[in-house]
């Protein structure tokens, strides 16, 4: 499966880059976030090239009714295209999601960029990996400094006085999953969300870093995340690397 996703995620990427820095119709969604013809596009590539898999796909640009889906104990989860804005933006921050969800948890996940060059894989139990201009390398979520990760697009208040509190001595900014891979690289050690993000947004980024030693939890619950709900908008998120105990964090309703 790891081999099919990882050429799917390939397969969109190439066509997200024919799009890339040229102009593309954009249109925006009910949340105002804009969606545009490479999102579309990669979407149906993705679905298209997965569809031999015998698994559904539940993706960003095609939303399956909860009574459809509830029932699904295994499926794709995907976001073709995770970043638009930075996308637009011609930063090169975007990237193409698959994860394989089992019983509501995602167990298989690539986050591709294909303007960086870079793609990371994890199978659960099989550790996680990153493919570069370098070669591949195997990830290690260990970081000595306390870096942590914000969103280009989502700032937030909160999640600046939150790392004030766990004593955060530096921030980075960047976009869509790739900070998920920041962390499982070991080049930062902290990343908050606290204005929302969707299950396709999280999925991916979620199996590379636990198979990197991290770790991905709710900060109201303690817990991982679920996947299939009946809502598919995440809770506010916490996730760190190996060296940082989330027990010894000041979490945000304890500052």
């Amino acid at each position: 499966m790891i081999e099919k996703a990882i050429a799917a995620a390939r397969e969109a990427g190439v066509l997200v880059m024919t799009h890339y820095r040229k102009a593309v119709q954009t249109d925006f969604k009910e949340d105002l976030s804009p969606v545009t013809e490479a999102d579309l596009a990669a979407s149906r590539c993705i679905r298209s090239a997965l569809a031999d898999s015998g698994l559904p796909v539940l993706c960003e640009e095609k939303i399956i009714d909860y009574a459809e889906r509830q029932s699904w104990n295994r499926f794709w989860l995907v976001d073709p295209l995770d970043g638009t804005k930075e996308f637009l933006n011609a930063n090169g921050q975007f990237t193409v999601n698959i994860a394989l969800i089992e019983n509501g948890r995602p167990t298989l996940g690539v986050v591709h960029a294909p303007a960086l060059n870079l793609l990371a894989w994890a199978v659960e139990g099989q550790g996680a990996y990153l493919q570069s201009e370098e070669g591949e390398s195997k990830l290690a979520a260990r970081s000595n400094g306390r870096v942590g990760m914000q969103s280009n697009s989502h700032p937030s208040s909160r999640v600046d006085q939150f790392y004030s509190n766990n004593g955060v001595a530096k921030t980075e900014s960047l976009g869509a999953a790739l900070k998920f891979i920041r962390i499982a690289q070991g080049a930062a050690s902290l990343y908050a969300r606290f204005t929302g993000s969707k299950e396709w947004d999280t999925a991916a980024g979620q199996i590379i870093l636990l198979e990197a030693g991290g770790w991905m939890l709710e900060p109201k619950s303690r817990k991982p995340l679920a996947y299939n709900k009946a809502d598919l908008r995440n809770q506010d998120i916490v996730i760190g690397c190996a060296d940082w105990d989330p027990a010894t964090l000041k979490w945000p309703e304890e500052t």
